[in-house]
């Protein structure tokens, strides 16, 4: 039996408005009407003609990252409710797959549909739920470059961040404050960024996903995951895409990714993926050929090298670990590739 897994990264799923990192509070809701319905499916697929003893999670980009954080979580019962999972051109190890402080873009909900931030948590909550579906809905949310505003986060109930300690994060109040008030007058989630950034969350997935007990749970799967030639296509406007991009634009690009998931030693590492995706044979660089090798960047960051390095994960602990690449190009394909050479890590995989 097979079940693919489409999670919506949105503010009905994934709204966490806790600031008390200690506390353990459902917010992965997403997340848990996914282990309902695999609780259902278990006990029913059976009348329809599946084996309960024998079912596949996949899942797609973020829904990759989802099966992934199911598979990790205390939450489901191991083993019990699928045996196998795939995940395609994504995982819980990719920098936007954790949304790193979930509660600045709750403040922003609260602040326009005017629920009082310095209420008890469960009475804030419930204020919430009381708010039409539509009000809800219609609030201005920009989403971070590189990342999401809302999306699978730490709540100590679906996904534990163990030993993991983020940095302190503002009160409600602050955010609410920010979002009313704006930096330099600006309002909304400008202020909302001027009282600590958009966070860092290429730091958080490898502390909670890597630890002992994660990878424990992950080795109790059949695992498969896998790539395609171009995963970071959908960054390109129509007209990269067809004329390239000159440097001073890739520059842009792959320092705007650097800064929205890295802390420290931005320069450094800003220059240091210049330098592994330029190819210093060509004395002159054709807009093309920068766009294919920004491409290249992004993808390996984004989704290549995190998907090998869950498959290594896997693969040192279980026998059945597998890691393909898709890379057949249509006639009529959006993305015109030239050539382009993955230079991302290779899996040790096993078969």
């Amino acid at each position: 039996m097979y079940k693919k897994i489409k999670c919506n990264k949105d503010r009905l799923s994934f709204l966490n408005a806790n600031t008390d990192r200690y506390s353990k509070l459902p917010a992965n809701y997403g997340l848990m009407d996914i282990i309902a319905a695999l609780h259902w499916l278990k006990e029913n697929i059976a009348a329809f003609g599946g084996d309960p003893q024998s079912i596949t999670l996949a899942g797609h980009g973020t829904g990759a990252a989802c099966v992934h954080f199911l598979i990790s979580s205390m939450a489901v019962p191991e083993g019990l409710l699928f045996n196998r999972a795939i995940l395609m051109s994504g995982s819980g190890l990719a920098p936007w797959s954790l949304v790193s402080n979930p509660a600045k873009y709750a403040a922003i909900v609260a602040h326009h549909v005017q629920c009082a931030p310095d209420l008890p948590h469960a009475h804030f909550m419930k204020c919430l739920r009381e708010k039409p579906l539509e009000q809800l809905l219609s609030v201005p949310i920009r989403q971070p470059e590189f990342g999401f505003a809302f999306g699978p986060s730490i709540d100590g109930v679906v996904i534990d961040g163990g030993d993991y300690v983020p940095p302190p994060p503002g009160s409600m109040h602050a955010y609410s404050q920010a979002a009313a008030m704006g930096a330099n007058g600006l309002g909304g989630e400008a202020g909302i960024a001027a009282i600590g950034g958009w966070g860092t969350p290429g730091q958080l997935e490898n502390k909670v996903l890597m630890r002992k007990s994660a990878i424990n749970k992950l080795s109790r799967y059949d695992l498969m995951a896998g790539v395609t030639r171009a995963e970071a296509f959908f960054s390109f406007n129509s007209g990269d895409v067809q004329y390239g991009i000159e440097a001073d634009r890739r520059s842009k690009i792959l320092k705007a990714y650097v800064r929205n998931t890295y802390t420290y030693h931005l320069n450094e590492i800003f220059a240091t993926i210049v330098n592994e995706y330029t190819d210093w044979e060509r004395p002159v660089q054709h807009p093309i050929n920068i766009r294919d090798e920004t491409l290249e960047a992004l993808s390996d960051a984004q989704v290549v090298a995190p998907a090998a390095q869950t498959v290594d994960l896997h693969s040192a602990d279980h026998r059945n670990s597998y890691l393909y690449v898709f890379d057949y190009q249509t006639r009529y394909g959006d993305y015109p590739q030239v050539s382009i050479k993955m230079k991302s890590s290779q899996s040790q995989t096993k078969s």
